[in-house]
């Protein structure tokens, strides 16, 4: 069973299909459609985004090789969170930014809602996992699938 290590920023323990992209992740572009609320499953909706566009990610592990968008990252992690909708975790080869780590820490602390993450994993993360594999992520930061 292949694993890798990494820093777990929000720590949990997890089991979840994946959801990969091999581009950045926009969090603004993917969950802007679902702000409302009224549904019960956010789906990309970032059309930049072609591996995950119209693919489900509530409930699955986001993998990307960094997020990006403005300041509006961190609030659009703690809304998506806030509405029920949010993925299982997040899972990035290197170090997460500050803006998507905000949004994170803010939906674990006020909202009681983790979204696991775990950073450091190494460039190998996107050569070897797809979408739809079943992920196991612990609170050591150890993920296997």
């Amino acid at each position: 069973m292949p694993c890798l290590q990494g820093r777990a920023l929000i720590a949990g323990e997890i089991a979840a299909p994946a959801a990969v992209s091999r581009v950045g992740f926009n969090p603004f572009a993917s969950f802007s459609d679902q702000f409302d609320g009224g549904i019960d499953t956010a789906v990309c909706g970032d059309p930049q985004n072609t591996e995950l566009f119209g693919e489900p990610l509530t409930g699955r592990i986001v993998l990307a090789p960094f997020c990006v968008g403005s300041t509006s990252a961190g609030p659009c992690w703690e809304r998506i969170a806030e509405l029920g909708l949010a993925p299982a975790g997040l899972l990035l080869p290197g170090d997460v930014d500050p803006l998507t780590a905000g949004g994170l820490i803010l939906a674990d602390v006020w909202l009681d809602t983790p979204i696991v993450c775990v950073d450091r994993l190494g460039p190998e993360l996107l050569d070897q996992v797809e979408t739809g594999d079943e992920l196991r992520v612990g609170r050591d930061g150890v993920v296997t699938w």
